[in-house]
């Protein structure tokens, strides 16, 4: 999940008229895949397996949201890259490296 939010991180942030992508976040009614249509003023998000109808939020809304969504996933990423060995563990509290945002940028 995680990997498949960094690979369309040009998608999330740069949202352009006509895109269409997909993708598995926690977003309106929970955790599910989501069918993501970019338009000129407006996205529409629909969960693919669901019968709750589609979302309409303005595109400026979006672009928060996708922020939000792809530097959590950026976040999550490095901590586990970082964080999950056993010098991180020996200090007993795992932090980030003061530059991890650099990677993702």
């Amino acid at each position: 999940m995680i990997q498949d939010i960094l690979n369309i991180k040009e998608q999330l942030l740069n949202l352009k008229r006509g895109n269409a992508f997909r993708i598995d976040a926690w977003l309106f009614d929970g955790h599910r895949v989501y069918d993501i249509k970019i338009g000129a003023k407006w996205v529409y998000i629909k969960a693919t397996h669901s019968h709750s109808p589609r979302k309409k939020i303005s595109k400026n809304k979006a672009k928060e949201l996708f922020f939000k969504i792809y530097w959590r996933a950026a976040k999550t990423d490095s901590f586990y890259k970082n964080c999950r060995h056993s010098q991180a563990l020996e200090r007993r509290k795992a932090r980030l490296p003061r530059n991890w945002e650099k990677e993702y940028k």
